[in-house]
């Protein structure tokens, strides 16, 4: 098949805008909705679902159902979005191959970034000294429970990272100029979700939405922060699309998203972040970077134009 037109990669990025405009738009309609459920349900007898969503809308700010706005944005305007391609859906498997390492490469991707992302936040934990005490036997329960869904939700994540918009990227461009815009489009897509700290004064006023989306790319006043939340993101943007490419398969993308899915639950319980803020984040990539090197290093798969889907 033929390689896509430019205009492809263009429409990710038109999708992408999209979502986040529509997202960002409709939020505070949903966050008066789910205030609304949580106040009709408060104290009334209602079955299980109804309550545990009202028990979630009862609990959560603006920032929470600004995100779920625009992922439910994204959702909706997915398949649109697929019927766009000239390629199709199909462009996920553009330079995927069998990988007979896959299983492997995924356990150790997921269990080196996890062992090495979680003492890293332990040891500045301890060196802060604001960290809390969980029993052995309750972080043994989460930890399995985190496992699977760190797994699961990566799987999901670089299925359309890696799979699909790698995919597009990789037939419009050269293989290190579809890195590089990987890494942009993963950063920019990752740094919608409002940090902690990070609300609206008045979440019933006017353009709520716009006002915390504007918050987020606002670099000031804190400069030295703003730009060290970007970073490591565009990294771990990189080394996805890097691991991606050099192994021809998604196996190892997914343990590493993974690992980094599960250490960034234990930093929110331990010191209160995600793992994108400060500097325990740029050590971090930059330790998963040489992890990757090592475990692609002799694996370099050539790709011969007759692998395209």
């Amino acid at each position: 098949m033929p390689r896509m037109v430019p205009s492809d990669a263009l429409k990710v990025w038109l999708y992408a805008a999209a979502a986040v405009w529509l997202g960002t738009w409709t939020s505070p309609l949903l966050y008066n909705f789910g205030k609304a459920i949580a106040e009709v349900c408060e104290n009334k007898q209602t079955i299980g679902l109804i309550e545990w969503l009202a028990g979630i809308c009862r609990a959560a700010d603006f920032p929470v159902f600004f995100k779920a706005a625009i992922w439910m944005a994204a959702a909706g305007l997915f398949y649109p979005f697929l019927k766009s391609l000239s390629g199709g859906w199909m462009v996920w498997k553009q330079g995927l191959q069998k990988n007979p390492n896959g299983l492997r490469q995924l356990a150790v991707g997921f269990s080196s970034v996890a062992v090495g992302m979680l003492f890293l936040i332990a040891t500045t934990v301890l060196i802060k000294n604001h960290g809390q005490t969980i029993p052995v036997d309750v972080l043994a329960k989460i930890s399995v429970g985190a496992i699977s869904r760190a797994l699961a939700s990566a799987a999901m994540q670089e299925f359309f990272y890696q799979g699909l918009v790698l995919g597009i990227f990789l037939r419009s461009m050269p293989r290190p100029a579809a890195i590089v815009l990987m890494a942009a489009f993963f950063a920019l897509t990752h740094f919608i979700e409002p940090p902690v700290g990070v609300n609206v004064a008045d979440p019933d006023a006017a353009g709520v939405g716009f006002e915390l989306l504007g918050k987020l790319f606002n670099p000031f006043p804190n400069l030295g922060t703003w730009i060290l939340s970007w970073i490591p993101l565009v990294g771990l943007g990189g080394i996805l699309a890097y691991a991606r490419c050099a192994t021809s398969s998604l196996a190892l993308p997914i343990g590493i998203h993974g690992g980094w899915i599960f250490a960034n639950h234990f930093s929110m319980m331990l010191a209160e972040k995600p793992l994108q803020q400060g500097w325990p984040a740029l050590i971090g990539v930059m330790y998963i970077g040489y992890i990757v090197f090592r475990i692609t290093r002799s694996h370099h798969v050539h790709i011969p134009p007759s692998s395209e889907v």
